[in-house]
């Protein structure tokens, strides 16, 4: 369901909830080159925007769904890649922009002492979500615009992870 509200410089936005349907792999790539995560829009629209990420962060990624996925309860593997003290939350992570083909995000973090945001590289903050059971949200023009720096031929990838139910 849309959520429309200002948020990092973004005026009254429409922010749409997110959920990662899967990582794909482009075959015989080696270390550094590009491995594509895929957001797909929660609402049913089966709309999508794929994240260009290093093959290493792309795997890390897959493994900490995967053990989330099948066992909830078991520890996710990884760790977050931002430090979270004890007693704050990751609230959301919301992907707000795009800059040569690099997406970006904002996480947003309550605790005793209040709310505060972080930016980071959309990758980093899907990680931070994952591991946290954070609301992923991405703007709306996001999924619009183009997808950005070598995302072209994505949905012919064979998937190193998909979502349970997809």
């Amino acid at each position: 369901m849309p959520n429309t509200s200002a948020g990092y410089g973004l005026g009254a936005s429409t922010w749409l909830g997110v959920t990662i349907d899967s990582i794909r792999l482009a075959p015989g790539t080696v270390s550094g080159s590009c491995t594509f995560v895929v957001l797909m829009e929660t609402s049913g629209s089966r709309r999508t925007v794929p994240v260009g990420v290093l093959r290493e962060e792309g795997a890390e990624l897959a493994e900490v769904l995967t053990r989330t996925q099948l066992s909830p309860e078991l520890s996710p593997g990884p760790a977050s890649p931002l430090p979270v003290p004890p007693g704050v939350q990751v609230e959301r992570l919301r992907i707000t922009r795009r800059c040569e083909g690099t997406l970006y995000a904002v996480a947003d973090f309550t605790g005793a002492g209040g709310h505060s945001e972080v930016d980071c590289r959309a990758v980093d903050g899907l990680r931070l979500a994952a591991v946290h059971g954070a609301r992923i949200t991405v703007h709306e023009r996001l999924l619009a615009g183009p997808a950005g720096f070598g995302s072209e031929g994505w949905r012919e990838l064979p998937a190193i992870f998909s979502r349970v139910g997809a």
